[in-house]
């Protein structure tokens, strides 16, 4: 008895499709170490999402402390594509009022366009300048530190306790001789 011609072609049809997953997944891993290898070498900073509520509230998070006088850097809110952009999940928006309470008016300040004042905001410099300005960037990602931390409580303050800590969540961390670090939707339990 004879195998029908498409039982035949499926181990091969079925090794193509997992090598092109591969292949995405190769490319899709690639691509975000890459683009927050240069978001991170140009002085931003950067936050993952792990579910659309988290990139809604750190959107809010975000603006807080990125135009604080005291850091002053893009913050890139980044989330994995497909699973949270493409698709459709409930999250609880935060009145008016509340948002209000927690960013204070956009305030250019000293950096405000005058002619008798005449500056330069960009982050593309001379080679003269490169250092300076990457000094600078040093120098406001590490009082972001602090700024970070305070953005996170006043957070937890007006929207309820959200996040123990601003920098990563715990899951079942407690009695582990190993623990694993992922990002994004990756690191949802």
């Amino acid at each position: 008895m004879s195998v029908p011609t498409v039982i035949r072609r499926w181990p091969i049809a079925s090794l193509l499709f997992a090598i092109h997953a591969l292949l995405v997944i190769a490319f899709y891993i690639c691509w975000v170490l890459s683009a927050w290898d240069i978001e991170r070498d140009m002085g931003w900073l950067i936050c993952w999402a792990t579910t659309a509520q988290e990139a809604l509230e750190h959107i809010l998070i975000g603006y807080r402390i990125a135009e604080d006088k005291r850091v002053r850097m893009p913050m890139a809110l980044a989330m994995d594509g497909a699973f949270l952009t493409h698709s459709q999940h409930m999250v609880k928006m935060p009145s008016q009022e509340a948002v209000n309470r927690f960013l204070p008016p956009y305030d250019l300040g000293e950096r405000r366009l005058h002619p008798d004042n005449p500056i330069s905001i960009a982050p593309q410099v001379n080679e003269d300048w490169v250092i300076e300005l990457r000094r600078q960037n040093w120098e406001a990602a590490r009082r972001a530190r602090g700024v970070i931390k305070e953005a996170y409580e006043e957070f937890n303050q007006i929207f309820g306790q959200r996040y123990d800590s601003p920098y990563f969540t715990e899951y079942l961390t407690e009695d582990a001789d190993t623990v694993l670090v992922g990002v994004g939707t990756v690191a949802m339990p």
